[in-house]
């Protein structure tokens, strides 16, 4: 089973765990709170939205994550939200591949997907799966700075943006 990976602020990600109990006791379950609408890993661009291909063995989750946090201004705690490939057709949303716009032009034409026509009822379609059947993982920036070091090693990325390169240790 392959997955698709979709980057979330570290800050924001337990959200999706869905333990909203003690911060919205008056939230009558299976209800979603209204937050996780706003929440940047369902924020849609043109009623879209950008999601990367995982390999079976999640082999290549250490590429996509320094290449989509290699464009960043400056590095912070991070995380992504993982889960199966099937799950927007399960839900009715359509899948497309297209190019992506990280340095890593590999990834960018092979790995890069958006999920497409979506209207507000399939973003909450979505938010419910999400919380119901992803995998929230943590990304502490020392170990972001190391994956776009091995990234930049293999040379798998074209450049780093002017801010990460200051936060990259010297060699």
């Amino acid at each position: 089973m392959a997955y698709f990976l979709r980057k979330v602020d570290y800050a924001h990600q337990t959200i999706w765990e869905g333990n909203w109990g003690d911060e919205y006791p008056w939230l009558i379950m299976p209800g979603l709170p209204s937050d996780l609408l706003g929440n940047e890993a369902v924020r849609t661009d043109n009623c879209e939205l950008s999601v990367y291909f995982i390999n079976e063995d999640k082999s290549n989750i250490n590429r996509v994550m320094a290449a989509l946090n290699a464009k960043r201004e400056f590095l912070t705690d991070t995380g992504y939200l993982l889960f199966e490939e099937s799950l927007p057709s399960d839900i009715g949303i359509k899948v497309q591949q297209t190019d992506g716009e990280t340095y890593d032009d590999h990834l960018n034409k092979n790995w890069h997907y958006d999920l497409v026509e979506l209207n507000a009822d399939a973003i909450v379609n979505l938010c419910e799966a999400l919380v119901e059947r992803c995998e929230i993982e943590s990304l502490f920036k020392d170990d972001v700075i190391k994956l776009i070091g091995q990234s930049m090693s293999n040379k798998y990325l074209r450049k780093v943006s002017k801010g990460i390169r200051k936060e990259l240790p010297r060699n």
